[in-house]
C-alpha cells in the first residue's frame, strides 16, 4: 500500500505497510513530474497542478505524516488568502487531512500572523 507521495530515484512511488481507507483509495490520482515543494510550498495554477482532487489527496498524506510525528496533539489550522481558488483548495486539504483523522481548524480569510499566532497559542 502507498503510504508516502515521494518518489524514488526512478520516479515510482515508495510503498510501505500502511492502512489505507478504502473510500480513500478511488481519490488517487498520479503526482506531477518534478519537485512539489519550494521554499513557498507548492505553487502553481488553480485548475491545473492545484485541483481539488489533488489538495484532497496531498491532505490526506500529509495527515498520515502529522500523525506518525507529531509530539504535541494540537489542531491542524489553515488559513486562506483573497484568491478565487482558495475556497476549494481549503476545503479539499480539510477534507484530506480529517479524513486522515486530525482536527481541522478552517479559518477562512485570515492574514499570516494571525495563523501563525493561533498556531502557537493553541499548540497546533
Amino acid at each position: 500500500m502507498v503510504s508516502s507521495l515521494s518518489r524514488n530515484g526512478n520516479g515510482r512511488l515508495n510503498r510501505a505497510n500502511t492502512t489505507i481507507n478504502p473510500a480513500f483509495l478511488g481519490q488517487l490520482a498520479p503526482l506531477p513530474e518534478g519537485p512539489l515543494f519550494g521554499t513557498d510550498g507548492i505553487r502553481g495554477k488553480a485548475g491545473e497542478l492545484l485541483t481539488a482532487p489533488f489538495a484532497l489527496q496531498l491532505g490526506f498524506w500529509a495527515g498520515q505524516v502529522l500523525k506518525a510525528n507529531r509530539i504535541i496533539p494540537g489542531p491542524i489550522i489553515i488559513g486562506q488568502d483573497s484568491r478565487n481558488s482558495s475556497d476549494m483548495l481549503a476545503m479539499a486539504m480539510a477534507a484530506g487531512l480529517t479524513s486522515a483523522g486530525l482536527e481541522v481548524w478552517n479559518l477562512g480569510l485570515c492574514p499570516t500572523p494571525c495563523v501563525a499566532y493561533l498556531t502557537r497559542i493553541s499548540q497546533a
